[in-house]
């Protein structure tokens, strides 16, 4: 909160005196006009601004009266973040994914890595990929919020400062963040359309529900809709991550999903287009990502009294036919070539391959670049297309979690106790982070357990041919996706799941014992 008090006071050197006497704050500047009320206003914890001449006095709401009765606050744990990144000045963006809140900094060395990591709430900090994560669990959402607050962010306002970091990001790896920040918004509601698909097969394969009643197209409605409206949702998200107008994203999701222009042929600039664009990830991530840049050049040149109609006009009319001809059937190719390659590597060694990519998971979610290689398997599951990838890395978090079981019931170490059973039940769910940096990654050789345990999962998915259809989520509802509508059947995910579990359970209570736990 410190620092951004001073930033938002016209830095250090604007400031000749700073003092606090308990809920108060008393500031003396050199230039009053370099105080920016507003944004002071707007950090979390601050109750009052007064500025009487070149004195400033904030009065701080220790009380956190802003906060609903009985709701945990997380504004301590965001300004201890914010502080030890390097504070606000030293962000340059930020986004959540379901465990932990990735910034892009300006200089990563100024961060403090061992502040954070031992800061209570935080689980651990990665570096990687470009990104500067401070990895929370189940309440990064919550987190990610609170931070928002700290840097005076409110509504759709974006994190992202026109100065540039030195340090240079890989392109790919760019292009993967970019995408990633534009579903992590969405994930929760895709999980629910899923989880909603999953239950209709169930209902349906158990005889509860007919597939011409209308409990059971109402359903269907509820969960085809995330999916068939994605590139609105998609274009909102992107152009918001951007740092653009959220509408204009979601202006041209709609396009693409509008009925006369799927399916059909249309005829542009002598060229006969087809494409299905309803269900689809890249075309819009694409065209959105070419109309952000293009509506704020022209919002440079545009007199501000037709800005507001004329620069989305402009836009659209540039972009959509370029999108339509060119960019949509370009990347809907890539994707598809994409898959082809991962689906040839899976044919051709199918028990290796499996057997390879269950077992280094984790090492891939440690280092957080898990993401990098099951973007377009994602992407193939979101088209409705089922992907034998994302069945794989859907149980390396069981045979994790059997290593947690097994050291809770055999430690007599009452604080790894306290640590393990927590971590077992978000495990549970697929949220592995709080099992690997709090408790087996610290005993090295429990982690090569869940590792050598998650292999026999994928052994089995390649074994059986086993696919997602639909994500539904990650741990035990993860289940519900491997499910097919045509030959339901639940034996071979129950299997997938439960081996790893029991193989890592039985490893590691043989193999552990406390002397590695005070290690």
């Amino acid at each position: 909160m410190e620092q951004a008090i001073k930033q938002y006071c016209g830095g250090d050197d604007n400031i000749k005196l700073y003092q606090q006497d308990h809920e108060q704050l008393h500031i003396t500047v050199k230039d009053r006009s370099l105080i920016e009320i507003k944004k002071l206003e707007k950090i979390a914890g601050i109750k009052l601004v007064q500025l009487t001449n070149s004195r400033l006095k904030i009065i701080l709401n220790q009380e956190e009266k802003k906060m609903a009765k009985g709701k945990k606050s997380y504004t301590n744990i965001a300004q201890t973040i914010v502080e030890n990144v390097g504070g606000q000045e030293n962000v340059l963006g930020m986004r959540h994914c379901i465990t932990r809140v990735r910034f892009r900094l300006k200089d990563e060395t100024i961060a403090n890595d061992d502040v954070l990591k031992n800061a209570d709430g935080i689980i651990s900090v990665v570096k990687a990929g470009g990104e500067y994560m401070v990895v929370i669990g189940n309440e990064v959402a919550d987190v990610y919020e609170a931070i928002r607050k700290q840097l005076g962010l409110d509504g759709d306002t974006a994190v992202a400062s026109e100065e540039k970091s030195d340090k240079k990001v890989n392109p790919f790896v760019k292009v993967l963040n970019t995408i990633v920040g534009s579903i992590s918004p969405a994930l929760n509601y895709i999980c629910a359309g899923g989880v909603l698909k999953g239950l209709l097969t169930i209902l349906t394969m158990t005889g509860i529900l007919s597939a011409d009643s209308g409990l059971y197209v109402v359903m269907n409605a509820m969960g085809d809709a995330v999916f068939f409206f994605l590139p609105l949702i998609l274009g909102y998200n992107l152009a918001r991550h951007l740092g653009g107008e959220p509408f204009l994203g979601l202006v041209i999701g709609a396009i693409l999903c509008y009925p006369t222009v799927n399916g059909v042929d249309i005829n542009l600039f002598g060229q006969a287009i087809n494409a299905t664009y309803t269900s689809s990830f890249l075309p819009v991530i694409a065209i959105t990502a070419i109309a952000i840049p293009i509506s704020k050049v022209l919002k440079r040149y545009i007199p501000g009294a037709v800005e507001g109609f004329l620069v989305p006009v402009l836009t659209l009319l540039i972009v959509i036919p370029l999108g339509f001809v060119f960019v949509g059937p370009a990347v809907n190719a890539i994707g598809g070539a994409v898959n082809s390659g991962i689906t040839f590597l899976l044919n051709s060694v199918p028990l290796l391959a499996g057997m390879v990519v269950a077992g280094t998971y984790q090492i891939m979610v440690l280092f957080g670049v898990h993401s990098a290689m099951t973007s377009f398997s994602f992407m193939n599951v979101l088209a409705g297309n089922p992907d034998q990838v994302m069945a794989i890395v859907m149980f390396p978090s069981f045979a994790q979690i059997g290593v947690v079981l097994a050291m809770y019931l055999k430690t007599k170490d009452q604080k790894l106790k306290s640590i393990a059973l927590p971590a077992f039940i978000s495990g549970v769910f697929g949220v592995t982070e709080p099992a690997i940096y709090g408790v087996t990654l610290p005993r090295i050789k429990m982690f090569v357990v869940s590792c050598i345990g998650a292999m026999t999962s994928g052994a089995i998915v390649m074994l059986s041919g086993m696919t997602m259809y639909n994500f539904t989520g990650m741990g035990v509802v993860s289940l519900l996706g491997m499910v097919s509508p045509e030959n339901p059947s639940f034996l071979y995910p129950i299997l997938a799941a439960v081996v790893p579990f029991v193989v890592s359970f039985f490893i590691a209570f043989v193999v552990f014992n406390d002397k590695e736990a005070k290690a």
